[in-house]
């Protein structure tokens, strides 16, 4: 395991204390979450988790901006990094079964497979998209206006592959209903108290078993 933590500066309104006529002053200050990071040999990848504090940014938003930092790094590393959230293929899939027959489009944006291992035929197709066209990501839409059927095999490999991290689902209904994989990013509360009194390496493993497992 990798850990850290990933910060953001800002400037902090104060007064000096009553012997200094609580004079309005501003100091520069820096909040800081922890960052968990599994590097091993997932089949769906490596993978990330984030505190959350509102004044330090979303986790997905602050784990793009820290891959698109390492990426723009020269020289180049062999790899790029892209960051996407692990989301509950059911939370798709609960949307489908709501609005059978109703749904008219949907769009999956899909990036390219982890360096490790290839489970199925999309994980190939992408790699090989990759590997010969130099393409980082590939977006495609299925869309009728009368309705489409997506209880199909080919769906549901291409659905479980995005929510894996490997992409992300948009969707759309006759009357307007959306679905959109961005905002339904994979999340666990742990409590303060489950976290008073352990070290650094329990904090870890506590943070890991909750988002991982």
């Amino acid at each position: 395991m990798v850990t850290g933590k990933v910060g953001r500066q800002r400037v902090v309104k104060e007064n000096e204390p009553p012997d200094q006529g609580l004079e309005e002053t501003e100091r520069e200050q820096w909040k800081a979450v922890e960052i968990v990071v599994d590097p091993r040999a997932h089949d769906d990848g490596q993978k990330a988790a984030l505190a959350f504090d509102k004044d330090v940014g979303q986790p997905l938003a602050l784990m793009r901006a820290l891959a698109d930092a390492l990426n723009s790094r020269l020289p180049p590393a062999p790899y790029v990094i892209e960051a996407n959230g692990i989301v509950d293929p059911n939370t798709f899939w609960h949307f489908v079964q709501e609005n059978e027959g109703e749904i008219t489009s949907v769009t999956f944006e899909l990036v390219a497979p982890n360096m490790f291992g290839i489970r199925n035929d999309l994980d190939r197709e992408m790699r090989e998209l990759r590997e010969n066209e130099k393409a980082r990501k590939a977006k495609f839409t299925l869309q009728n206006e009368d309705g489409l059927h997506l209880t199909t095999d080919r769906v549901r490999e291409t659905a479980n592959y995005t929510a894996e991290g490997g992409g992300n689902i948009a969707a759309r209904t006759k009357k307007g209903k959306r679905f959109n994989s961005k905002n339904k990013t994979k999340s666990a509360i742990i409590s303060d108290a489950e976290m008073d009194g352990e070290d650094q390496p329990s904090r870890f493993r506590r943070i890991i078993q909750a988002i991982f497992d």
